[in-house]
């Protein structure tokens, strides 16, 4: 990671925890005007989040890919939120 007042440049972040993941790297404007240019990926194992206390289990996978562009004054978002698999109750 590298950056001034300006931006900061993110070369292969990686975040991990049991099966989940997420990943970044590209550019983050730090000035109102300074452009971003940023991807980030993820995914993770339903069954390794907390059901809570009735502990209603899930099952099935989730993966995010996200790309940042435009500026803090006008960010452009864009990207995808896929599920499979996914099985549980809710009440």
């Amino acid at each position: 990671m590298r950056g001034d007042r300006d931006s900061v440049t993110i070369e292969g972040l990686a975040v991990s925890a049991g099966k989940a993941r997420l990943s970044a790297r590209g550019r983050v404007g730090l000035a109102p005007a300074s452009p971003f240019d940023l991807e980030v990926e993820g995914g993770v194992d339903l069954a390794d989040l907390d059901g809570g206390e009735a502990r209603r289990p899930l099952s099935g996978t989730g993966r995010l890919r996200l790309a940042v562009a435009g500026t803090r004054e006008a960010p452009r978002l864009s990207g995808t939120l896929a599920l499979d698999g996914v099985r549980g109750t809710a009440e």
